[in-house]
């Protein structure tokens, strides 16, 4: 009995019942076993994760097979991970032949559009993006977002929190695209100012001005604390610093980069350390807050 039960749990499987249509529609039987048991949905569509090529050949019953089991309108295929500076993902379409990549993906009451082939979505940073929409902020506060993307964290800070204005700067076109679609999207174009380029020299007019500084980058934008600084308010400013590193690392590691960087002209303080993600084996994905006064 109980091995019947386990038998009709397995087969229960979202992945199980994939394979079953697969095998059905005629896909051979040692490929029904190489089907991806992992996938990622963003808004209607949905992105396999270690797809082997040579499923290709039945890239039709597989695909209608996936949506069948989980719904949606497209299916694509995840080939390796986020490329370059741009942060550019190496996503394809899988089928239906002809489909559209761009989705509107909702994340409790904030929607993002974006081409899944043309731009990155790390949904494993669903609870730092919602943190931001529930940030203790002051009314009024200036905020500069450094690598803003598509509107990641800016778009839910600037819905739910209290910024009087936020400056977003991004230097991919691609990404800058959906930025200022998603600002309209989510009807906060009136208090964010979208910046194309790099931070380095992007958002001069924010310099000095920050109470509120947004570095949601990986790898970690250890090399850009000296531009965050100039952004940052001398009379008080946070830092939200992202980072890679072991767990038993997590409280020296942001001390020791800011400690580098502030070269003795900002006193600095660690206010928060959270973990927003298991990154590779025995590395995590942190962010801290930290706050930063000119001395």
């Amino acid at each position: 009995m109980m091995q019947e039960r386990e038998e009709a749990r397995r087969k229960g499987r979202p992945v199980e019942q994939v394979r079953e249509r697969a095998a059905s529609a005629g896909v051979p039987a040692e490929l029904v076993k190489a089907l991806p048991a992992k996938w990622e949905k963003l808004g209607d569509i949905t992105i396999l994760k270690g797809f082997n090529a040579s499923l290709l050949p039945y890239a039709g019953a597989i695909t209608d097979a996936y949506l069948t089991v989980l719904g949606g309108r497209a299916v694509c295929v995840q080939e390796g991970k986020v490329q370059g500076e741009l942060r550019q993902p190496t996503v394809q379409l899988l089928g239906p032949p002809g489909s559209s990549t761009v989705t509107v993906h909702t994340e409790g009451a904030t929607k993002y559009t974006l081409d899944v082939t043309k731009v990155m979505f790390a949904s494993g940073n669903g609870t730092e993006r919602m943190r931001f929409g529930k940030l203790d902020m002051v009314q009024g506060e200036v905020v500069v977002d450094m690598f803003a993307g598509i509107g990641y964290f800016t778009v839910p800070l600037a819905k739910h929190g209290k910024a009087e204005r936020v400056f977003a700067i991004e230097k991919n076109p691609d990404s800058f695209h959906f930025l200022e679609e998603n600002l309209r999207l989510n009807q906060v174009s009136h208090c964010v100012t979208p910046l194309l380029g790099d931070n380095r020299t992007a958002g001069d007019e924010a310099v000095g001005k920050a109470d509120r500084v947004l570095m949601g980058y990986l790898p970690p934008p250890t090399e850009f604390l000296p531009r965050a600084l100039q952004f940052a308010r001398p009379q008080g400013c946070i830092i939200h610093y992202h980072y890679l590193c072991k767990m038993e690392e997590k409280e020296s590691v942001p001390g020791a980069d800011f400690q580098k960087a502030c070269e003795g002209k900002w006193r600095f303080t660690v206010t928060y350390v959270s973990t927003v993600k298991s990154y590779a084996p025995k590395v995590y994905h942190f962010v801290a807050d930290v706050r930063v006064e000119h001395l």
